[in-house]
């Protein structure tokens, strides 16, 4: 296949300057995978030059197109040779950091972490031997492309699949507990009884109060002991007039009773509201 190749002026850099991808940019091309599993090797390629071209300020090396480019068991060895050496470089020996960075490795693939046991199914399809026959010629490539003697680690920020599902789950079980705390509180107000005398209210003991959507501003519903009553300010004389005049010409009306502002019962209502 042929590639169209970007020629950079070099010159303009300076300073020592990294020969060699990072282990870290392994991740990005994995992207390269196909459905079945496989890497393609032209695609392969492309995409470790693209790497190389972004990250790095020295020629990519003569010749690795040509050796990945001619054989795709070698182009899918080749990428599950660079998870395998990070690993070793990593030190994620147990099977949960293992889980977390075959994760990592596959977060922008459609295959997600399923992404390595395709290549491996993928592989052991179409040559059984694969690690005694190519392992050896593809890590010299490998070794080419990427600093693979040096310590390397997973982004502090990614977080896997488990651990995305293990804090779902403690979300959920903090959402549940909040409804069901919900549903108690609304059931102790549904047990509360209305209070029939409004001209005797103890407002320091006062234990709860729950904001109501409503118009004309909302109100709230005050809980003293076991009983219950509403609270709404008047937005102006009007209100109250209307209220005793729908009493006297016999119109049905709930039971009010008017604080003014400048009374002491509004002002130690307030506060033990």
């Amino acid at each position: 296949p042929a590639f169209k190749v970007k020629t950079v002026d070099r010159s303009q850099f300076s300073g020592a300057r990294p020969t060699k991808l990072r282990m870290m940019a392994a991740q990005q091309v994995v992207v390269a995978q196909e459905a079945n599993g496989h890497f393609d090797a032209a695609q392969l390629a492309m995409k470790l030059y693209r790497t190389w071209e972004k990250l790095l300020v020295s020629e990519f090396p003569s010749g690795v197109r040509v050796d990945l480019s001619g054989d795709v068991v070698d182009a899918t060895v080749f990428v599950v040779r660079l998870f395998e050496r990070f690993i070793e470089r990593s030190g994620s020996a147990d099977d949960d950091e293992r889980y977390r960075v075959i994760s990592w490795f596959g977060s922008g693939t459609v295959a997600g972490n399923r992404w390595l046991d395709d290549a491996f199914s993928w592989l052991q399809a179409q040559q059984p031997g694969w690690r005694e026959t190519r392992v050896q010629h593809v890590d010299v490539i490998v070794d080419k492309l990427f600093a693979t003697d040096e310590e390397c680690m997973l982004p502090a920020g990614f977080v896997d699949n488990k651990e995305l599902q293990a804090k779902q789950q403690e979300l959920n079980e903090k959402f549940a507990s909040a409804q069901m705390e919900s549903l108690r509180r609304a059931e102790v107000w549904t047990a509360n009884h209305p209070l029939s005398e409004l001209g005797a209210i103890s407002w320091d003991k006062v234990t709860a109060i729950r904001w109501l959507m409503g118009g004309g501003g909302g109100c709230y519903m005050v809980r003293v002991e076991d009983q219950k009553f509403i609270v709404k300010g008047c937005i102006d004389e009007g209100d109250v007039l209307a209220h005793e005049f729908s009493k006297f010409v016999g119109v049905q009306v709930v039971n009010t009773r008017f604080i003014s502002p400048s009374s002491s019962e509004f002002q130690t209502a307030s506060l033990g509201l």
